[in-house]
């Protein structure tokens, strides 16, 4: 398999992936101080959130980044500058979301003018069968959701604003998935695949992205709500890794991942 390979110790250091750890943990503080500020009443939710998403989703980037890339500081600093724009112009008008779309693309160029970044998977799968097979784990998994969702009480599919659903789609596109699927397949998985089997790997890192959507505060804190999230992320996990186990992209991981989103943006509550 693509990474079948174990990891050799005795690699020169500018070839053995690296976390950068200082901007990371910066930017992460960076986020906790506005989820304090915030929960303090100092500053709106608009203000925390315009800090909160850049600094969350960039230091998740950053670390990736910084695992492969001799140049990660330009190229971390731009994704952070978009993602800022992205955010702040999101706080002004919901249209704004939209400029989470350049996110992605800067990733993609920055990528193909760094081979390097196959090392995170930041590359294109050898084939498009895993393409194929990510959009359809996505589908599978998200209408299931979507299902069981309908026949929830307090639970319902129902058309929401375009605006609002454009604007949860846009953030996935550009922030959410970009960011999860680099770190904890690129970086957490693969790192850990290559010195432990397939399951205790991908455990770690589907540990490591369950603890981080459940401290996100805009999940909702509902027992239900809670216990849906653990099983639907720990098995979209566990798909992704395996995606990335398989192509040695996080691609595949990616489409799987919005095609779960995009369902599950179209539940809601009526509590």
């Amino acid at each position: 398999m693509p990474l079948d390979v174990p990891l050799d110790p005795a690699a020169a250091p500018a070839a053995r992936p690296r976390l950068v750890v200082l901007p990371a943990a910066a930017l992460a503080g960076v986020l906790a101080l506005a989820w304090l500020a915030e929960r303090s009443g100092w500053v709106g939710g608009r203000v925390a959130r315009s800090v909160g998403v850049p600094a969350a989703h960039g230091a998740l980037l950053t670390a990736a980044l910084g695992a492969a890339d001799r140049r990660w500081r330009w190229h971390a600093g731009l994704l952070l500058a978009l993602l800022a724009a992205a955010a702040a112009a999101t706080a002004w008008s919901a249209w704004g979301a939209c400029l989470y779309l350049t996110v992605p693309l800067a990733l993609t160029a920055i990528a193909r003018r760094e081979p390097a970044l196959a090392g995170v998977g930041l590359c294109a799968p050898p084939d498009g069968l895993t393409v194929l097979l990510g959009a359809g784990v996505g589908l599978a998994l998200g209408g299931h959701l979507l299902l069981s969702a309908s026949r929830t009480f307090g639970y319902e599919i129902r058309a929401v604003p375009l605006e609002h659903y454009l604007v949860a789609i846009a953030y996935d596109l550009g922030a959410n998935v970009p960011s999860a699927e680099s770190f904890f397949r690129g970086v957490v998985f693969n790192r850990a695949q290559r010195r432990w089997p397939f399951l205790p790997a991908a455990a770690l890192a589907t540990a490591a992205a369950l603890l981080r959507y459940l401290v996100d505060p805009a999940l909702p804190r509902a027992v239900e709500t809670v216990v849906a999230a653990v099983f639907y992320l720990s098995v979209l996990s566990v798909a992704g890794c395996a995606l990335f186990w398989r192509s040695g992209s996080v691609l595949p991981g990616a489409l799987a991942a919005m095609g779960f989103f995009a369902c599950y943006r179209a539940v809601r509550g009526w509590w």
